[in-house]
């Protein structure tokens, strides 16, 4: 199961490596949904759930966040935070215990873990430049631009 599956991106090179795989995803974004449907047709298991209400009535034996809900951050130096797209702490709580509930007795939850957000800038082999901006905002977040040249 994936947590936040977004646009689909993950889901579809998971499903592409492991095509007898039993993948669910949620994400609590419908429009998100609607791409990720584009993205992997109607034969992969999508639904509108917020991690924090959810009964699917079942358990898996893996669910993953790549950013969906949690992540950790790599800061360099051993440094990791821990970083939400829920607010509150409680809620943060609560998604692990029904994301817990969710889970065989067994079963994993894996998070990834993003490299260091830094300004960032390449040329492509079409003779365009990618580039990435970090503003810094207040509380330890941050807004990433991306440009294409």
């Amino acid at each position: 199961m994936e947590l936040g599956v977004g646009t689909g991106l993950v889901a579809e090179k998971l499903i592409k490596k492991l095509p007898e795989i039993d993948f669910l995803g949620i994400d609590f974004t419908e429009s998100m949904l609607l791409k990720a449907r584009q993205r992997l047709g109607k034969n992969v298991a999508l639904h509108h759930e917020n991690v924090l209400t959810m009964d699917l009535e079942r358990k898996f034996d893996a669910a993953f966040s790549n950013g969906g809900v949690w992540n950790f951050l790599d800061k360099g130096e051993t440094e990791y935070t821990f970083f939400s797209h829920l607010v509150k702490v409680q809620n943060i709580i609560k998604s692990f215990h029904n994301v817990a509930n969710h889970l065989n007795d067994a079963g994993k939850l894996i998070f990834s873990v993003q490299g260091v957000h830094k300004d960032y800038e390449q040329t492509l082999s079409n003779g365009i430049t990618y580039s990435q901006k970090i503003f810094p905002m207040p509380h330890d977040k941050f807004e990433k631009h991306y440009i294409f040249s």
